[in-house]
């Protein structure tokens, strides 16, 4: 591995304009499939096949006549709702998955409720409500329910995302700048991780015409790829400047840090990739399809850091150097090496008393997982000003807990003494009567089976 990327360092430093303009030509052609992959990301994927909750959902729909409303349009007017109700209606039956039920008037005829059952898959709710957010939502209508939750989670989670990133690259930059001293030397990883974290997302894009990709991905691949761009870049960048200083020539410099810290970056990108490819062993489509966008977007900084960073490190020269700071502390490699070289003297000088301190201090920082608790809190999660958050609490208000979205359960047999049980629950405001009982094939063979609502 060193001697074919120190190979590869002096073919790329003899070739680095057509290095650049290759990159820069995968930039251009990649530019409009990055900046439209949420086009084509899908909100769903979170069911587990097989699990409890899918075959309920599934033996509902065989319930003749009952189809459970999967949203509903909250309409809010002091001069009455109806006008808005006959539009809401009007575009939500353009959805051919979308069937508009009799709309319940609160409030003093200031207010209203439109039913909406969705009759498509279960996994595509949630695009369906961004679907409907988008036709419906104005000062007065309002789309709520569960997949309406969980798309407007979707929008804030893009909004965070931008607003991270926005913070992250000129924290990053100001922290390469106190540690490298010179502008130069800083930019290079922070550009790396622009780069790396665009081109996946045409990656992406294209992947996502193949199979269905989570639109969280987009906030994996971002989170992944700015950190592991800017580390392997400044492994390299490190070492380059370190040869640099010690008086070796260009050409020789950049081929010592490829095939030092070069075979660091590669090994430690393979490692990354077989480690998140554990993730496909869990069946549920929206965590795989995470694990896809991470791999790529490691595996596009690995290619960036052996190619495309040697040829920039090549054109710079000497002049990685240039802008310098007057920085009141030692920076670069001279600094760095005196701190760590102290700090592993005085560990090596005690090494028992070194572990011992290192595990203290890992199971104090460790000691909040023993009260952890993992748990979905839904409309909890969105931001208190969130659109469907604001909606449905107004919408509780008027019409009471469980109004949009009840729990539905499906039994074997009477469901009397089950019911006298979820009754007596924390929580539950009331248990609806039995609906219906027929044969269902559908739950694991044919058996009698109630549903309450």
């Amino acid at each position: 591995m060193e001697f074919a990327l120190a190979r590869l360092a002096a073919l790329v430093s003899r070739r680095r304009r057509t290095v650049v303009a290759v990159w820069l030509a995968l930039l251009a052609a990649g530019g409009w499939f990055s900046l439209h992959q949420n086009d084509r990301l899908s909100g769903g994927g979170w069911e587990v096949p097989g699990s409890a909750s899918v075959r309920v959902v599934d033996a509902l729909n065989d319930f003749p006549g009952v189809t459970p409303p999967a949203f509903m349009v909250l309409v809010t007017d002091p001069n009455g709702p109806h006008a808005h109700l006959q539009r809401a209606r009007r575009l939500a039956e353009r959805e051919p998955d979308v069937r508009a039920g009799r709309p319940v008037v609160l409030d003093g005829g200031k207010a209203a409720f439109l039913p909406l059952a969705y009759t498509g898959k279960t996994s595509n709710s949630i695009d369906e409500a961004a679907r409907l957010r988008r036709l419906l939502v104005d000062e007065h209508t309002k789309v709520i329910g569960e997949p309406a939750i969980w798309s407007n989670f979707q929008t804030v989670s893009k909004q965070q995302l931008q607003r991270g990133e926005s913070i992250g690259f000129p924290l990053i930059l100001l922290i390469l700048l106190a540690g490298f001293g010179t502008v130069a030397a800083a930019i290079a990883p922070v550009a790396l991780g622009a780069v790396t974290v665009f081109l996946s997302g045409a990656v992406i894009y294209w992947l996502s015409r193949s199979f269905t990709i989570s639109v969280y991905v987009t906030n994996m691949a971002s989170m992944i790829g700015i950190g592991v761009a800017v580390d392997y870049s400044l492994f390299i960048v490190s070492r380059f400047r370190r040869e640099l200083h010690d008086g070796v020539p260009q050409d020789e410099a950049l081929r010592r840090a490829m095939s030092s810290s070069g075979s660091a970056v590669v090994f430690s990108g393979a490692t990354v990739a077989v480690s998140l490819a554990a993730l496909f062993a869990i069946d549920v489509n929206a965590l795989r399809s995470m694990a896809v966008g991470a791999i790529v977007v490691v595996c596009i900084s690995v290619l960036a850091s052996v190619t495309l960073l040697p040829a920039l490190l090549a054109a710079a020269g000497t002049r990685v150097d240039r802008f310098r700071l007057p920085l009141p502390w030692s920076t670069g490699e001279e600094g760095s090496d005196a701190l760590w070289t102290r700090w592993a003297r005085s560990v090596m000088r005690r090494p028992v008393t070194a572990l011992l301190a290192g595990a203290a201090v890992m199971l104090v920082l460790s000691a909040p997982l023993l009260a952890m608790k993992t748990f979905n809190r839904g409309l909890n999660e969105l931001p208190a000003n969130a659109e469907v958050r604001v909606a449905t609490e107004r919408a509780q208000n008027l019409a009471g807990a469980g109004f949009a979205s009840p729990i539905h359960i499906v039994t074997p047999g009477s469901p009397t003494t089950l019911a006298r049980k979820i009754s007596g629950m924390t929580g539950v405001a009331a248990v609806g009567a039995p609906i219906a009982q027929f044969w269902i094939p559908s739950m694991g063979g044919r058996v009698p089976a109630t549903r309450t609502g």
